[in-house]
This record gives structure tokens, C-alpha cells and sequence, in this order.
């Protein structure tokens, strides 16, 4: 009679060892972007999302967190975001500082006051920050429709002390992409994902 093999036993890694590799991948990971959380609040957002293709999207950025003077470091921002959507390719052009803001358009907030994406939108929203020591970049951006985001995100990126930086202009690519990706679960009845609009 064959003896019976010992059965393998995994133990998990202790709580706090756990949580400190996964902020420690996170933190390894913000050096290059992330995108800690993205929403989408408005049903019908293939419909948004095609309507702006193609488009000049008003653009509206609060804050500046270079040593660039603010025009340049928008300018930057909005070149790096052309075409980071869906089908035709939208060019991002400025928004205006003071309400009444366009209908469609995007607002990004760097390094500004901690605030709910929903509010993003809204006609009152305080201004961003400025540059920090090393680098770090926090960002609130949304898609917004009246006074109400399709879609809106957070993120950050570390080490970033020059606007043209390779990493950062692709860390706006990914933003512009999530702001602008037309599928959203809630739309299926199913609440399946759909196939990306190529």
C-alpha cells in the first residue's frame, strides 16, 4: 500500500506584511502613474464619448505644479492630451478661467484641495496647488457635462520635475484615455463589458 503523501499548507503572510508589499508595490508603481480610482457617472457614455471625438474640448487646469510659467505648463498639458480618446482624435484647447464654463468639457485639477469627484463639475471649484520637492503630482480630472462628470478619476505620478518628462506625457495619455473610454458596464443590461471602439 503507497503511503499517502503530505499535504502542502500555505500560510498567509502576516496582515502587516502584507498591506506593507502592497504599498510598496504602489509606491514603486506612482513613480511611473496611477490611476488610484476611476468612476462613471453618467449612463450613455459611449454616447458622450462619441459626440466628443474629434472635437475642440475646452480644457479647464487649476493649478501648476512646475517652475514653468502657468500658460506654458497648460499648453504642455493640453498638446500631451491630443488624441489620448477613442476614434477621431480630440484636440484640447483652453477652457475659460470663470463660469460660464462650455457645456462638454474637461477639467483637470493638479495638486489642488482634496475633493470629491462629483465635484469637479460644479461652477465653484477651488484652484490647484504648486510643485512640490519631489516631484509628486496629484491630479483630479473629469469629463464633465454641465455640471456633471461622465467620468472622473484621481491619481498621481512621482518624481516629476520637468512637464516634458516622457512619463508624465504618457501618464496624460492614460488619463485622456480613461476619461474618454466609451465603455461603461452600467450601459449593458448585463452589465457586461464592451468590446474597446477601435
Amino acid at each position: 500500500m503507497a503511503s499517502a503523501r503530505p499535504r502542502k499548507v500555505r500560510l498567509p503572510l502576516p496582515g502587516l506584511l502584507a498591506v506593507g508589499l502592497a504599498l510598496a508595490g504602489l509606491a514603486g508603481c506612482a513613480e511611473n502613474g496611477v490611476i488610484y480610482n476611476q468612476q462613471k457617472y453618467l449612463s450613455g457614455t459611449k454616447l458622450y464619448v462619441t459626440h466628443a471625438e474629434g472635437s475642440q474640448m475646452p480644457t479647464v487646469i487649476r493649478g501648476n505644479p512646475s517652475a514653468l510659467p502657468k500658460a506654458d505648463f497648460d499648453q504642455i498639458v493640453r498638446d500631451d492630451l491630443k488624441g489620448s480618446n477613442f476614434g477621431r482624435p480630440t484636440t484640447f484647447v483652453p477652457g475659460p478661467d470663470n463660469p460660464p464654463y462650455p457645456d462638454e468639457r474637461v477639467v483637470l485639477v493638479f495638486n489642488g484641495p482634496v475633493i470629491g469627484q462629483a465635484q469637479l463639475c460644479q461652477w465653484g471649484l477651488a484652484g490647484g496647488g504648486g510643485p512640490t520637492p519631489e516631484g509628486r503630482i496629484e491630479i483630479l480630472a473629469a469629463f464633465c457635462s454641465g455640471g456633471r462628470p461622465v467620468s472622473a478619476l484621481e491619481g498621481g505620478i512621482s518624481g516629476v520635475k520637468d512637464p516634458n518628462d516622457p512619463k508624465f506625457q504618457a501618464f496624460l495619455r492614460e488619463i485622456g484615455m480613461t476619461l474618454f473610454n466609451p465603455n461603461n458596464p452600467e450601459d449593458n443590461p448585463d452589465h457586461g463589458v464592451e468590446p474597446p471602439v477601435p
